[in-house]
């Protein structure tokens, strides 16, 4: 604590070191959300390429920021009108 405290003349936390985060930011982040506002059918691998960045990175992005759950849209049989009338 005493060296922390003569290194930033206070107790808050060092400045963050390491490589910045290119990827997982708030304007990816705001693209990701609009382009699955727009349409909920655009699948991560997709909007990656567009954005130009990992799959993973899309998929951290849809999970944990924006809260939602990705899942594979599921096409069903659709009924002719005489089925539905039976």
């Amino acid at each position: 604590m005493k060296k922390r405290f003569e290194e930033t003349g206070g107790y808050s936390n060092r400045p963050i070191t390491g490589r910045p985060k290119t990827a997982h930011t708030d304007s990816n982040i705001e693209a990701v959300e609009s382009k699955i506002t727009a349409n909920p059918r655009t699948n991560i691998r997709q909007m990656a390429r567009e954005l130009n960045v990992n799959p993973m990175t899309i998929s951290r992005v849809v999970k944990h920021d924006l809260g939602m759950k990705s899942r594979a849209v599921t096409k069903i049989q659709g009924l002719a009108e005489k089925q539905r009338q039976k």
